[in-house]
Formats: structure tokens, C-alpha cells, sequence
């Protein structure tokens, strides 16, 4: 019974975190974008416009599923955009990338290097990288089709929480990559296995909703250790609304919160 009515408590709350109130969407992008650009003068030096990202590209980016509510949309873009920032401070434009779970490729367009390649569960993603000019292949992240060090860096982004086997994921991107593996999950206060939602596309649910030291205990299994640990926390700024902090509480996520780790072998 008391997992029942957190339950209903839990999908309520999550209802409210992804209402659509577009005041405060603009009022909290535009405070991470001042907040990004302080951080970063040259944020944009990689070329790209804030505009592009925004509009054609985002509706695109996941092509399996619609992108959901103005708020989500919002807070995407932010994270997209910080994530090729700080991509850009690891990748140079003579390093090979390959990105596991790439969906449409955007991250690769946005970064400078020599070769990039996109691998995906789902043939509609693979093709959506293709045109943009990318090689693509059609994979699991657990069972990489490439020789060993064929890449200087991995990514991994918003992919380790879906996987089945995410160890044995962790082992295959160290095993490809001869610099290391850049990944990026949500930020989650307490360590679960998330509970199954069979209305989700094949892959799309979470099964690991674990907290960033669980993650750093997996990591260390693979043989791979921490350069960098990258933070954004939206729900600390002043723009994000105290009934969203003390939602984020109760379905146990620091919401909106994702972290980047930077791995070396």
C-alpha cells in the first residue's frame, strides 16, 4: 500500500515538474544562458548558433519520440548546449569520436574533429546521422563492431541509464577508445532500479537511476577513472521555482541535474 501511494505521489509530481509554463521556460533559459556565457566568453566559438540548436535541431533530436512538454524542450536545450561546451574543452579537431547512442547526430555536428562516427539501436536514428554527413552504423553499446583503440574518445551521453548491461558497455567504449570515454547521466540523490514502462520505445525507459557514486564505483570496475566531473544544477538557479526544488525531492532526483565525467584508462 505505501508503494502504491508514492507512487501516485511520484507520477503527480513529475506531472507538475513538466507542466507547460512558458513564463517560467524564458525565464529559466535565458538565466542560464547569462549564466553560461559569465562562465565562457567564447561559450559559442565552435561555430554553432544558439538559434540553429534551438530550432531545427532540437525537434530532431530524438527521432523515436516527440520531444513532450515546452518546459522539457527547454531545459534540452540548455543541456545540449552545455554538454558541446564542455566537449569542446576535451576534444580537439584532430581526435576521432565515436558517440554510442548518438540519436540524430546533433553533438556530432556541433564538435570539431577529424572523424566522428554515430552508432544507434534504431535504424531511423543511424539514417538521420548519415544525412548529416556522419558515418552510422546500427549497434548495441554492449557489442561494439570496431578493433580495439579505433577511436581517441567515446561518448556516452544520456545512454549508461538505459542500458541492460552497463559494465559490460563501460568495458566495450574502454576497450574501442585509446584517450577515454566522456559520459553523462541525471543526477539522482538516492541509488534505485527504475520500475518498468512498457509504453516506452525499446530502450527509451530507464533501468539505472543510480547516485554519481554508484556510477563511480561502476566506472572503476570497467578500468576507468575520473579527469573531470562536470556539474549543471538548473534547479539551483535562482530562476528555477521552489515548488520545482522541493518536487525534484520527492521523486528523489535532483532535478534538473545531469553530470559529465570525464574517464581515462
Amino acid at each position: 500500500m505505501a508503494i502504491k501511494i508514492r507512487k501516485l505521489i511520484t507520477n503527480k509530481c513529475y506531472k507538475l515538474l513538466y507542466g507547460n509554463d512558458d513564463k517560467n521556460d524564458n525565464i529559466l533559459f535565458n538565466s542560464w544562458r547569462v549564466k553560461c556565457l559569465e562562465r565562457s566568453a567564447d561559450c559559442c566559438n565552435s561555430g554553432f548558433a544558439w538559434s540553429s540548436l534551438l530550432e531545427s535541431e532540437l525537434s530532431g533530436h530524438w527521432v523515436m519520440k516527440p520531444m513532450g512538454h515546452r518546459y522539457r524542450q527547454q531545459v534540452t536545450r540548455i543541456r545540449l548546449l552545455w554538454t558541446i561546451d564542455i566537449l569542446h574543452e576535451h576534444i580537439g579537431p584532430m581526435n576521432s569520436v565515436l558517440d554510442v547512442g548518438a540519436a540524430s547526430g546533433v553533438i556530432l555536428n556541433k564538435i570539431q574533429s577529424d572523424v566522428r562516427v554515430g552508432v544507434d539501436t534504431h535504424l531511423d536514428c543511424c539514417k538521420r546521422i548519415a544525412q548529416r554527413g556522419h558515418l552510422a552504423c546500427v549497434c548495441n553499446a554492449e557489442s561494439l563492431p570496431f578493433r580495439t583503440g579505433s577511436f581517441d574518445w567515446v561518448l556516452l551521453l544520456e545512454v549508461i541509464e538505459h542500458l541492460r548491461n552497463p559494465l559490460l558497455a563501460l568495458e566495450e567504449c574502454k576497450r574501442v577508445s585509446r584517450m577515454g570515454v566522456i559520459i553523462s547521466t541525471p543526477n539522482f540523490s538516492l541509488s534505485s532500479v527504475a520500475t518498468t514502462n512498457p509504453g516506452a520505445f525499446m530502450g527509451d525507459a530507464h533501468v539505472w537511476e543510480l547516485a554519481l557514486w554508484d556510477w563511480l564505483n561502476l566506472f572503476e570496475h570497467a578500468g576507468l577513472y575520473v579527469q573531470d566531473n562536470h556539474t549543471i544544477d538548473l534547479y539551483r538557479l535562482p530562476s528555477m521555482r521552489a515548488r520545482d526544488r522541493a518536487l525534484s525531492r520527492v521523486v528523489g532526483q535532483n532535478w534538473p541535474s545531469w553530470h559529465l565525467v570525464v574517464l581515462r584508462h
